[in-house]
């Protein structure tokens, strides 16, 4: 008798997706880590500057950083530019946090390549949106609503 054999995907999750979240601020990164464990995220890491986050990365496979801008003596942006000048470390999908930004942050994150800025407050399902949209960028099987044309990532600036 011969086995019948069947088509694997060339890529299946092996594991859910881990996160890194990066804020100084103990309380709202314990709130937000809390939070993405409740909607399923089993693994989320926390940092809470760039210098630290830069290690967690080196030492630890990750999938996504959701990182606030305002940093403790630094910003998210920081994070990025020293994200992308590691060659291991340039393709981890980024979403910037903040609650206020200055025109001249916009500026420079659209010119560093910022694909997702999350305004704060927001929801847990616009957290999720982001979140989900950033992780299947870098997704090999694409959904057919993606095959008729990838979403781009826009910021809008009104003065």
């Amino acid at each position: 008798m011969v086995a019948e054999q069947k088509e694997v995907p060339s890529r299946m999750p092996v594991q859910a997706p881990t996160l890194l979240v990066v804020d100084s601020d103990p309380v709202l990164t314990r709130a937000l880590v809390e939070e993405l464990q409740r909607q399923g995220f089993v693994q989320v890491l926390q940092a809470h500057d760039p210098a630290s986050a830069l290690q967690l990365l080196r030492q630890t496979p990750v999938s996504l950083v959701l990182s606030e801008q305002n940093l403790a003596g630094s910003t998210g942006l920081t994070l990025f530019e020293g994200m992308r000048s590691d060659e291991a470390l340039a393709e981890i999908p980024f979403v910037l946090m903040s609650s206020a930004m200055q025109r001249q942050d916009v500026q420079r994150a659209i010119q560093l390549g910022i694909r997702d800025l999350l305004v704060k407050p927001f929801t847990t399902q616009r957290l999720l949106e982001r979140i989900q949209r950033s992780l299947q960028r870098d997704d090999l099987l694409t959904s057919p609503r993606q095959s008729q044309g990838e979403e781009r990532a826009s910021i809008l600036v009104v003065d």
